[in-house]
């Protein structure tokens, strides 16, 4: 029973603090970050501590080492995700469009941009299209930027500029040209696609894993913010 109390108590914490969801966390600074972590490391160990004399040994050095593992990926978490939490500024991209003329996401400001990484092979990525179209018909002379951004190799060029007019897909459409190593798509993490994100008009970042097009809440998230 009082493994079962710890067990319930430890969860009621979790919720606390939504372990469950802890994205808010990676958004403070470091500072801040760092003071919240101790915060509940703290509050974890002496929920432990009050209850250690009544479990298991075993038990209670598992929950040792999990306490500790619970620190170790809150901090690796924050040092990969920070750079891209919302209102942090957006990583810049400077990528060919489709007549090869280079196009910045500086040169972008004063709007607010909607991104989608996908590519010509990948089939989710092509369900979005019609949606995306949609999409863009319906926001066209709002303060709003649609970028599709291909990740397709270097080989497959042709055949990304032969779908873009085939599909005649609309928006500004660039191809990442450095086989997914730039900046833009290393900090981003973008290993899988479709992967939309959204960039406040002053370049900072909003959500680096918007709703896709075809998710009403993408609407939603526009409204809110008054596109």
């Amino acid at each position: 029973a009082t493994a079962n109390n710890y067990i319930a108590d430890k969860i009621r914490l979790q919720k606390e603090y939504k372990l469950d969801n802890p994205s808010s966390y990676f958004e403070l600074d470091k500072p801040e970050f760092d003071a919240k972590v101790a915060e509940i490391k703290q509050k974890m160990e002496t929920l432990l501590a009050d209850n250690t004399k009544d479990l298991d040994s075993a038990f209670n050095a598992s929950e040792i080492n999990m306490n500790n593992n619970f620190l170790t990926f809150m901090n690796s978490s924050y040092e990969r995700l920070h750079p891209i939490a919302k209102g942090q500024p957006s990583p810049q991209f400077n990528f060919p469009d489709i007549r090869g003329k280079m196009v910045s996401l500086e040169s972008l400001k004063g709007k607010y941009v909607y991104i989608d990484a996908w590519a010509t092979w990948c089939n989710p990525c092509l369900k979005e299209i019609p949606a995306l179209k949609e999409l863009e018909k319906e926001y066209h002379d709002k303060n709003i930027a649609f970028v599709s951004l291909s990740l397709d190799k270097k080989e497959d060029k042709d055949k990304w500029k032969k779908m873009v007019a085939e599909k005649e897909l609309q928006g500004i459409q660039l191809f990442e040209d450095m086989e997914g190593q730039s900046d833009f798509v290393q900090v981003y993490n973008i290993s899988n696609i479709p992967r939309f994100i959204l960039i406040a008009p002053d370049g900072t970042i909003v959500s680096n894993r918007a709703p896709r097009p075809s998710d009403p809440e993408l609407k939603t998230l526009f409204n809110e913010l008054n596109i």
